[in-house]
């Protein structure tokens, strides 16, 4: 077998771009607050960033600049840069740039500036034209990764490009925003066996513990360095919404715009040896792993979409002085702590003789469907699962003018925060293909380069990977014999047509509920046509899934699908045994399973009394409380303004100030800083109504997390604002 392929991927050379501030930044959000008018563009963490989109468009207007005193062509600026319409990105790959935290601890990361307009021919303020806004102190510094094919036309040209480039934000032409920026080659490490693949070669013949035969799988740690745009609609308008995870189409798209050019890579991918790629879900903000990441401390994590049958009761009754959202159990997200209700389960019961609201004549309780972009988590078989919700932010952006926009077009897009972990699992035909993959994928497997994935190509890496076997294809034969009632849960959208049935001509349609008589017709299973009505249950909804080929730059056919997390019930003996057997060694249905579409498991387990598992009262027995859920700050947020002075207290802009350099700390030392940075200005004359203040306060937060602190300062200034004066700012 021949080597893989030595080419673009394996080589790409690497370069760090260090910006140093020497004057005072602005890269907006286009919002502003209640005190300041333009606020800085932060990252997830608070901190200032320049997103890729504004430093890319630098360094290509650099490079415009160069071909107009011929340093540069066309085609090399469009071979780095792109073609504005074309069907193929650019070769230059990067992420934005973010703030290094290690330089100039001591000194503020924002500044908030103060400006007016002037009346005409005199040095008066015209009134009302007071602005604000948030701009990032002189002498930090923020760092990026660039990315090239080898070549030296485009090395030097990127050079120049960053040479050429002398100022970043808003307001360049009049001195703000001057940088010092740096290019330097990040040089190989020279560890050599460290640059290889983060997982073995050759991926284990069989499961402990387990009999049998099984394909091969490769299960993926990914990580978006930038945030991700993945569009949900072909027709965008003023506002992009995006999904909520990385679908297995787009990942597959990512591997295959990766191996471009490798014959060995796109037989792999194109001609079976990959079966399937599944859909990589979003993992929760606490779930995170060193790096390099142990295998062990990610070996038992699974992430699902939500069951739709999972529902929520609406909130009732008084709850005397406290807002209604606090009855939910806010800060909870163990399953079961919302009084959680599995509509299955529930069906289940009163299929054994117990009595529902609408049996003793009491109304139906209102209950809320589970939302687009939750999903469940777990960090292992035993462990609990925890409901929640990526990160999904608001980009505003603005259309560059041109011939068709001559006056721009502001618009805005939904993107997955930068730094999310999403979970992902590739299956193999054989164990060769795997080990094929496992070689000519390498510099992806081994961080050595990213993937492109989402509007604009944003750079995703591997993280770390882990072979497994799919317990899917191992079905027991006392679980396929097995009578009682079966569930099934789609983990991924179905997309399936109406191919015709005994006595009916196919219409070719896409099937839109998960039903019995659909269930037959993907599975073969005749009986199920058969059921009576009190004998299955469903929740089910339809979704529309698009994509888009950047190869030929269109819009691929939109499909109707049966949205992931549908999910039905089959409580016939003979028909739930039937239908075991028949999906068993089963790991997807209906069609383009090999983009990750129509998978689903067996009976799964929730822990809220589902089938073939023991009920649980959630009502009764919730899931405790954290130990400090909000309530419990916001009662220490009443009882400090309560010891406050009433007279004499620091100013509304003041109070505003402490609440945007806490929000921007990280952790309770930067805290405790911000408190004693704070101690000092109350020695000035501009800082004595703080002397009163600093005390109960330093009190009130001690023992707090870092979380806590942020949320407990918010609420004390939201608390105190319409009691407080403007000052002067």
């Amino acid at each position: 077998m021949s080597e893989p392929k030595q080419g673009q991927a394996a080589q790409s050379r690497r370069y760090r771009l260090v910006v140093t501030l020497e004057e005072d930044l602005h890269t907006g959000t286009g919002t502003g607050s209640a005190v300041v008018d333009a606020l800085q563009a932060r990252d997830r963490f608070g901190q200032p960033v320049v997103w890729w989109s504004h430093l890319k468009g630098l360094l290509l207007a650099a490079a415009e600049d160069l071909v107009e005193i011929d340093r540069a062509t066309v085609d090399q600026v469009q071979t780095l840069f792109g073609e504005e319409g074309g069907s193929g990105a650019g070769r230059l790959v990067g992420h934005s740039l973010y703030l290094d935290e290690t330089v100039a601890k001591d000194r503020p990361r924002t500044l908030v500036w103060s400006s007016t307009a002037l009346r005409p021919g005199t040095r008066l303020p015209l009134e009302d034209s007071l602005r604000t806004s948030q701009v990032v102190a002189a002498t930090n510094r923020f760092m990026t990764e660039l990315r090239l094919p080898p070549g030296p036309e485009l090395d030097v040209l990127l050079k120049r490009c960053v040479k050429r480039m002398d100022a970043l934000g808003m307001g360049r032409n009049r001195g703000q925003g001057r940088i010092l920026a740096k290019l330097e080659p990040i040089q190989s490490t020279g560890k050599g066996a460290a640059e290889q693949p983060k997982c073995p070669d050759r991926p284990p013949a069989k499961a402990d513990g387990i009999a049998g035969e099984a394909p091969p799988r490769l299960r993926l740690l990914l990580r978006n360095l930038d945030p991700l745009s993945l569009p949900t609609t072909g027709y965008p308008g003023n506002m992009i919404p995006t999904e909520s995870f990385i679908r297995g189409q787009t990942l597959f798209g990512a591997l295959a715009n990766w191996a471009r050019g490798d014959a060995e890579a796109e037989r792999l991918l194109f001609n079976g040896g990959i079966q399937s790629v599944g859909d990589a879900f979003p993992l929760p903000a606490s779930a995170s792993v060193p790096e390099p990441a142990p295998v062990q401390d990610w070996a038992g994590w699974d992430a699902i979409p939500i069951p739709l049958s999972i529902k929520t009761p609406k909130p009732q009754g008084d709850m005397g002085d406290w807002p209604w959202w606090f009855g939910q159990g806010s800060g909870r997200n163990a399953l079961g702590a919302r009084r959680e209700v599995d509509e299955l389960a529930e069906s289940l019961r009163r299929d054994d003789g117990s009595q529902s609201a609408t049996d003793t004549g009491e109304p139906p309780e209102k209950r809320k469907r589970p939302k687009d972009h939750e999903y469940l988590f777990r960090t292992g078989n035993e462990a609990a699962w925890m409901r929640y919700a990526p990160t999904i932010g608001v980009h505003l952006r603005n259309q560059t003018r041109d011939a068709k926009e001559p006056e721009g077009r502001l618009f805005s897009m939904d993107e997955i925060a930068e730094h999310t972990l999403f979970l992902a699992t590739l299956s193999f035909a054989t164990e060769e293909s795997a080990r094929d993959f496992a070689r000519r994928f390498a510099p992806v497997l081994a961080q050595r380069d990213w993937l492109a994935v989402g509007r604009g190509g944003r750079p995703v890496e591997v993280v770390a990977c882990q072979w497994a076997q799919d317990p899917s294809a191992l079905a027991s034969a006392t679980a396929q014999s097995d009578p009682r009632p079966v569930t099934l849960t789609l983990t991924s959208d179905l997309i399936a047509r109406d191919l015709g049935r005994p006595g009916q001509p196919p219409s070719l349609g896409f099937f839109d509920r998960l039903d019995p008589q659909v269930l037959a017709d993907l599975t073969g299973v005749e009986s199920l046509r058969t059921l009576a009505a009190g004998q299955w249950f469903e929740v089910s909804e339809a979704i529309e899934v698009r994509g888009f080929n950047a190869v030929v730059g269109l819009p691929r056919a939109s499909a109707v699908a049966i949205r992931r997390g549908s999910v039905i019930l089959v409580r016939d003996p003979d028909a739930a045994a039937e239908l075991r057997q028949a999906l068993a060694g089963v790991a997807a249905l209906g069609e383009r399973q090999d983009e990750g579409f129509g998978r689903f498991r067996l009976d799964l387990s929730l822990g809220l009394g589902g089938a073939n598992e023991s009920a649980v009262d959630v009502a009764v027995t919730p899931t405790p409380a954290p130990p400090r859920p909000s309530e419990d700050i916001l009662a220490k947020v009443f009882a400090l303004t309560d010891r406050l002075p009433t007279a004499k207290l620091p100013s509304r802009s003041q109070w505003e100030s402490l609440r945007e350099e806490m929000a921007a700390t990280q952790n309770l030392q930067d805290q405790a800083a911000v408190l004693q940075k704070l101690k000092q200005h109350a020695e000035t004359t501009g800082g004595a109504n703080w002397n009163g203040v600093i005390e109960p306060l330093r009190q009130a937060l001690h023992g707090l997390t870092p979380g806590d602190v942020k949320f407990f300062v918010n609420a004390l200034v939201r608390k105190l604002r319409p009691t407080l004066t403007r000052g002067r700012d």
